[in-house]
């Protein structure tokens, strides 16, 4: 008898230590870093660098905004690395442009703006750059999105499709004086102070299929571009293993009833 008991009490042990539940999650994107630098006149290109995380899934964001009759950009680089323009939006003088990467280069490397010509001296603006995590690696934007306006206005707004599990990603250049203030809900990541180098970007973790609309707000009304992308999750599963202890209880209770003192 007693030894029966002792067989029950090993057989529970080691059937409660080895019910494992595994649970798994989509690896959701997540913010990584920034850098920004001013765009000013008489110059061919804009450098800053910029540093990269040891993150799975890493992709990066270029956001551009100036003002320019006729000499637009020619290429972004990170690291030596082409990257891919995603969206622009260009109205005489006034641009915007968003480009991106995946797969950067961690650590700490240049980021490299080029224009088609020399800017003039009162062509002023603003660049910055935005890495993130758990990003798609192949077909990375889902959705892109642009508004510019000639005439004064106090807000700057962009309607973009996104699926819920979308961040995105926003840039706008605003011409004149006064402030500017990202829409509600989404994050600012940087905003240079309206003294004619115009230039900020935003950025949100969507939780809705739907139409979403970016939005900068001005303090004064002026002319301004906005250029929006929304961009997917890798899809990779993390895998969560947890102990069900269930069985271990009934063991527990079983000593507890003395009954492993009468084998």
């Amino acid at each position: 008898m007693k030894y029966n008991q002792l067989k029950i009490l090993i057989l529970f042990t080691l059937i409660g230590i080895s019910f494992f539940v595994f649970n798994q999650a989509k690896a959701a994107i997540a913010f990584d870093a920034m850098a920004t630098s001013t765009v000013v006149g008489t110059t061919t290109a804009t450098t800053f660098a910029h540093t990269v995380g040891t993150g799975t899934d890493r992709a990066l964001f270029v956001g551009v905004g100036y003002a320019d009759d006729t000499d637009g950009i020619t290429g972004v680089t990170y690291a030596g690395s082409a990257m891919t323009l995603a969206v622009s939006e260009i109205n005489s003088y006034q641009r915007s442009y968003i480009y991106y990467m995946v797969a950067p280069a961690s650590g700490t490397n240049n980021v490299v703006v080029t224009y088609a010509g020399t800017l003039s001296a009162d062509d002023r603006g603003g660049v910055g750059a935005v890495s993130y995590t758990d990003v798609a690696q192949s077909s990375t934007i889902n959705a892109t999105s642009s508004y510019s306006i000639l005439t004064g206005v106090t807000q700057l707004a962009a309607t973009v499709a996104v699926v819920s599990d979308n961040w995105i990603f926003n840039n706008f250049w605003w011409g004149g004086s006064g402030t500017n203030t990202v829409g509600a809900g989404e994050t600012k990541r940087w905003a240079f102070p309206a003294t004619g180098t115009n230039n900020g970007s935003a950025d949100k973790a969507m939780t809705a299929t739907e139409n979403f609309t970016t939005i900068w707000n001005g303090s004064a009304s002026n002319s301004g571009n906005l250029t929006v992308v929304a961009f997917k999750p890798s899809g990779r599963r993390r895998i969560f293993i947890s102990l069900e202890n269930t069985l271990l209880k009934s063991v527990a209770l079983l000593i507890k009833n003395s009954l492993w003192k009468n084998i």
